[in-house]
């Protein structure tokens, strides 16, 4: 499944997810710029810029837009935009608040996440 073929309601999620995302830690990185810069281009930066212009009060208010994400309802969509959150989340180092919004997400949309960790004892 392309972006292009997400709702209206499934776009402004990725976005104001992204958004939420790069926040969570009070600074944005080269490498999740590099990242964001991607979904961006897939989107379209007109698109990008407009969604979070035209939906930016119900993005900044976290409670209501945690209420809004409980509407996204098509699974493949979920998954592609988790994905996306985790790569770009990934993209440096994951901070703690980025951990809780990903752990959120996955928990209210019944996602199964399953991450291999490499390294000692695994």
């Amino acid at each position: 499944m392309e972006l292009s073929q997400f709702t209206k309601e499934e776009k402004i999620a990725l976005v104001g997810l992204i958004e939420h995302l790069l926040m969570a830690d009070n600074v944005v990185s080269l490498e999740e710029s590099e990242a964001l810069r991607n979904v961006v281009a897939e989107i379209g930066e007109h698109d990008y810029r407009s969604l979070i212009h035209d939906y930016r009060p119900i993005i900044d208010n976290l409670d209501s837009f945690k209420q809004f994400l409980q509407n996204i309802e098509r699974q493949e969509p979920r998954e592609i935009i988790y994905g996306t959150l985790f790569e770009i989340a990934e993209s440096d180092f994951f901070e703690e608040n980025e951990s809780e919004l990903l752990d959120w997400l996955a928990k209210e949309w019944k996602l199964d996440i399953n991450i291999e960790k490499d390294g000692i004892g695994n």
